[in-house]
């Protein structure tokens, strides 16, 4: 049984392995794309806070050394 678009990719000259390399960098960018505006848009509600982080001794030393 033969695929339409595996055929497409084989006339276009991608091997099988660079054709998961390319998804796997596609999959690893929006990754960290959806992350990173996931952070910016939301900084307030999710969690990070710098003045309770710097109110405990411990995470402080831990920042300083």
């Amino acid at each position: 049984m033969e695929n339409a678009v595996v055929n497409w990719f084989s006339q276009q000259g991608f091997s099988p392995v660079s054709i998961m390399q390319i998804l796997f960098s596609l999959m690893i960018s929006i990754l960290f794309i959806q992350s990173g505006l996931d952070k910016v848009f939301n900084w307030q509600e999710s969690g990070i806070s710098t003045k309770a982080t710097l109110k405990t001794p411990s995470s402080t030393a831990r920042y300083l050394s």
